[in-house]
């Protein structure tokens, strides 16, 4: 696959690190793809973050239209900590050590390691929370990118956190100056109603809402249980 796609002009593949389910790795990756743009001079307005089982449910147009129309925003789900959706507030995930591993997960709280482990969010700040999958604009994605490099503790902080890229990315953007900008909305179409799967795979049963709805994306597919959805999509666009 990676022979195949790297033959296509504007695709790129950045080294391999391990990353285990809900670790650091998922904000490493990001990390990783905007210190790519920026050294290699891409010209952008806006960075989308999207997995392998995400898809857009419009045009390329529509999509470049609507981000013309926000210029200067940006999008990314929101909620202060602790939030009444998460189990405990989510406030575990940053109050205790998580240590993440092929197929087992440990925790300790940090208080018990004070000389080793930072307790709080350095630089005094308070924790944000929300989806993991956004869209920045330019300006905002520096400004990431700056704060990165500028505050080695904070990385470290969330290095042992737990599923930290829903908390990551929304404690830099919201407790910055642009905080005005930051659009409550990850405009992404997401099934969380069967707790078996997190979140649902959407097939043709969910087409009536997937058409109805003014999301960007949607997310997830999986082509190996019902790929008809994709091509209704295509159709559509």
């Amino acid at each position: 696959m990676k022979a195949d796609l790297e033959q296509i002009e504007g695709v790129y593949f950045l080294p391999r690190h391990r990353s285990y389910y809900s670790g650091f790795g998922h904000v490493r990756s990001t990390i990783k793809g905007l210190d790519f743009l920026e050294k290699q001079g891409v010209d952008y307005d806006y960075v989308n973050l999207l997995t392998g089982q995400d898809y857009p449910l419009k045009s390329h147009a529509a999509i470049s239209a609507f981000l013309e129309n926000n210029r200067g925003k940006s999008f990314i789900e929101h909620f202060t900590m602790p939030a009444s959706s998460w189990t405990d507030g989510g406030m575990t995930r940053i109050t205790h050590l998580w240590f993440h591993s092929t197929g087992k997960v440990r925790k300790y709280p940090r208080d018990r390691f004070p000389l080793l482990f930072q307790r709080k969010i350095p630089y005094g700040l308070a924790p944000w929370g929300g989806s993991g999958y956004w869209t920045l604009c330019r300006e905002h994605a520096d400004y990431v990118m700056r704060f990165v490099r500028s505050h080695p503790k904070y990385v470290r902080f969330f290095r042992r956190g737990h599923v930290p890229d829903e908390i990551f990315f929304q404690t830099i953007l919201l407790t910055s100056p642009y905080k005005a900008d930051i659009v409550n909305d990850d405009l992404r179409y997401v099934d969380w109603s069967d707790p078996r799967e997190a979140p649902k795979v959407l097939g043709k049963g969910d087409w009536d809402k997937l058409e109805a709805c003014d999301d960007l994306f949607a997310r997830k597919f999986d082509i190996g249980r019902d790929a008809d959805i994709l091509s209704m999509i295509d159709n559509a666009r």
